[in-house]
Parts: structure tokens; sequence; C-alpha cells
């Protein structure tokens, strides 16, 4: 988020003040610990085989207009 507020402030669409007030150590965004996802989880995240993606996971998807949305869009994802 500060990332993106520094361009704004660059390309002055957003005040430098703005920017410093998020940044400040009082700021609420700036007590949230920083998450890993599934490094943090019980059961860390693993990669699915070909197989178990394309074949397993999309063979679930229906021949209906909402099977062929929902194949679209795992085809999307597994795709990156």
């Amino acid at each position: 988020m500060c990332t993106f507020l520094g361009w704004c402030v660059r390309v002055g669409l957003v005040e430098a003040a703005t920017l410093e007030a998020i940044r400040g150590s009082d700021h609420p965004i700036r007590r949230l610990p920083r998450l890993y996802g599934k490094v943090q989880a019980k059961y860390p995240g693993r990669w699915l085989s070909h197989v178990e993606a394309f074949g397993a996971l999309i063979g679930t998807c229906d021949d209906s207009e909402r099977g062929r949305r929902d194949e679209l869009v795992l085809r999307l994802g597994l795709s990156g």
C-alpha cells in the first residue's frame, strides 16, 4: 500500500502528508503482523501435480453453463 501511495505522490495524485501519516508507527496498519499464508498454517501449502490439477480438479466441472464457467476460472487460476 505504501509503495502504491508513493507512486501516487510522485505523479501528483496524493499529497505527501497522506503517505507520511500512513508510514507513521502509530498508524493501525503498522500494528498488524506480517503473515505468510500457509507457511504459518498447521498443514503447509503444497503444489498440485499436473494430473491432480488438470485431471481430477477440472474433471469435477459439469457440462452446464455454470460448469463451463467454473472450468474456465480453474484453468485461468492453474495457468497462473
